[in-house]
């Protein structure tokens, strides 16, 4: 279910910068931390950046591709609960 998820996002192509973050994040915890997040948690995520402010925007952009390097797996588990 969780791959639909994904699929529908990448493919619309309309995630913003936090939105894509929220994917990356789970992407990271997955492959690197050996954690899974919920559906409801990925909705959750994604719902709440839709409508991200310009800091929100800008913070995420600049963060965004530094995932491992500011998170570690305790962190990004804490960060969907």
């Amino acid at each position: 279910m969780r791959t639909i998820i994904f699929a529908i996002a990448l493919l619309t192509g309309c995630q913003n910068t936090c939105q894509q973050l929220c994917l990356d994040m789970a992407d990271y915890a997955e492959s690197d931390c050996d954690q899974t997040f919920k559906d409801t948690e990925m909705d959750s995520c994604l719902e709440k950046y839709s409508e991200a402010s310009e800091k929100e925007l800008d913070t995420c952009a600049t963060y965004g591709d530094k995932i491992s390097e500011e998170w570690s797996c305790s962190d990004i588990g804490a960060y969907f609960d």
